[in-house]
């Protein structure tokens, strides 16, 4: 009963959550991984929908514990107005009209304590258990999803903006070079052609600058999507990728949730099979019924009161029975054994599920350590791109300016240095991701 209620705190806390937050986001709102993660754990509507799920299994749970006793308390009444007529006849002269008024009250009680039940009842509180125990890690699988999603949705924020910087400092670059080609035009050193070619160049950069903006712009709605943040609101990471490369889960001694699931599903499926067959068994219990009212529909002259209160009333009698009750359904036309059939092959389904899912996370985990080994080979290849870029730019410009060199040089030189700045923020963010994803592969709570 704790945890019913604990359960429904935990829906209404992240209801008013939702609300609060919404109108909590103000522009400029800086966003670390633990409010992420955070935000997730709190807002997310499908974490709530399990929650409901969880809900209704706990109570399936509670009604096969109850089946250990069966019983009920019934109580019937009504009121019935009658009018008897009687035709004149040879034996009475004059017709005769007799209303009646009559009010029946009747209770019915009964308890049943089954004995023998074939294992249904245990079965019954096995399968409800299990399928707590299976939403449950349903729920923590979901969860990690969903932080992983939001993760790679803060970490291609981050890289967009590193993205979109570079092209930036790639279009005030093409700007000065413009500037340097018109002064050698104006000194007789360079050509019209030059100049030409350089104002190209700035119109080349200026669309990838608007194209990694854009990028930007879809990754921040990405994440404002998955967090549930208002589209008009501001937002900006506060953290790096570093940070996501860093990031350390809580160790955990489980297996994924994704293959716990499906082994109390498994135990759940089994459970099941055991009600079926159950209803092969005889079933044997005691009980015990008592009833009492003036309807004689509800009682026998057992225990029964020999006055009678009145027309309106009637008498009122009681009985109360007890004893062994065994029921036995020795042929059904096959019901029983198709339905055993069907769960078993129900079960084996589920069985032949848990391990393909087994293989796949192993691969899964297998190929994660091996993207992260890649990407850090790549970034640890790349680690001097932006130093060494820098340097090549500068030698091809004073070149450049000096007449040692073409424009084309300094052209492909830019270029160049472009493409490693944008590999060596496209190898962090690999190695970032790459890192979540080897966390969680190894079982790790985010």
């Amino acid at each position: 009963m704790c945890r019913f209620f604990l359960v429904w705190q935990c829906l209404l806390f992240g209801a008013g959550a939702l609300a609060q937050e919404g109108r909590a986001d103000a522009p400029g709102t800086r966003l670390t991984i633990a409010e992420i993660l955070r935000r997730i754990d709190a807002l997310d509507p499908s974490l709530r929908e399990k929650a409901f799920e969880r809900l209704r299994t706990e109570v399936e749970l509670r009604r096969a514990r109850w089946n250990r006793v069966q019983g009920s308390l019934r109580v019937r009444a009504s009121e019935t107005l009658g009018n008897q007529v009687i035709l004149p006849s040879e034996e009475v002269q004059a017709g005769v009209s007799d209303w009646s008024d009559r009010l029946t009250v009747g209770i019915l009680g009964e308890v049943a304590l089954p004995l023998f039940t074939g294992g249904q009842i245990t079965g019954q509180i096995e399968n409800a258990e299990n399928k707590l125990q299976s939403v449950q890690e349903q729920t923590r699988a979901r969860a990690l999803e969903l932080k992983r999603a939001a993760l790679v949705a803060y970490g291609r924020l981050i890289l967009s903006g590193r993205q979109a910087e570079v092209a930036r400092e790639a279009l005030d670059r093409s700007v000065q070079l413009v500037a340097i080609a018109e002064r050698r035009m104006r000194t007789g050193i360079g050509t019209e052609a030059d100049v030409a070619r350089t104002k190209l160049s700035v119109l080349s950069q200026k669309e990838d600058l608007e194209r990694r903006r854009g990028e930007k712009e879809l990754a921040t709605a990405a994440l404002k999507a998955l967090l549930f943040i208002e589209s008009d609101a501001a937002i900006q990471p506060a953290e790096d990728l570093d940070a996501l490369s860093s990031l350390r889960g809580k160790e955990s001694a489980r297996e994924r949730p994704e293959l716990l699931a499906l082994a109390w599903q498994l135990r759940a499926s089994e459970a099941e099979v055991q009600v079926s067959r159950a209803a092969a068994w005889p079933r044997l219990e005691l009980f015990l019924s008592g009833s009492y009212g003036n309807d004689n529909g509800l009682s026998s002259p057992f225990l029964a009161d020999p006055r009678e209160y009145s027309s309106h009333l009637g008498v009122f009698a009681g009985s109360v029975l007890g004893g062994v009750r065994l029921e036995w359904k020795v042929f059904d036309f096959f019901v029983v054994r198709d339905d055993i059939a069907a769960k078993e092959a129900a079960q084996n389904s589920i069985a032949a599920r848990l391990e393909s899912e087994r293989w796949r996370l192993r691969r899964e985990a297998m190929e994660a350590n091996a993207r992260l080994e890649e990407a850090l080979r790549r970034k640890a290849a790349l680690a001097e791109g932006r130093e060494i870029a820098n340097r090549v730019i500068q030698l091809a410009r004073t070149r450049y300016e000096t007449g040692n060199a073409i424009l084309t040089e300094v052209i492909t030189a830019e270029i160049e240095a472009n493409q490693i700045q944008i590999r060596q923020n496209q190898a962090d963010y690999d190695v970032a991701i790459a890192h979540i994803e080897q966390r969680i592969a190894l079982g790790q709570e985010l």
